[in-house]
């Protein structure tokens, strides 16, 4: 499950959860829409955050997707 998904699933505001591992919000909303990749030091923050229910791999699955050519 990408982050994305995780965080509507547990009715996390990307907002919230930006705070929570502290991060910008701006930040945030361009990892989750795949503007931009996320560096190994957040991700893992957002793992620790959500209990590494989320893997690298997901988390940075938009970024991905968006930068395939």
């Amino acid at each position: 499950m990408e982050l994305k998904e995780y965080l509507n699933f547990k009715r996390i505001e990307i907002k919230e959860f930006a705070a929570m591992i502290g991060c910008s919000d701006s930040a945030m909303y361009n990892y989750v829409s795949g503007r931009r990749p996320i560096s190994l030091p957040i991700a893992i923050k957002i793992r620790k955050a959500l209990n590494n229910r989320v893997s690298y791999e997901e988390i940075n699955a938009p970024w991905e997707r968006e930068n395939a050519r």
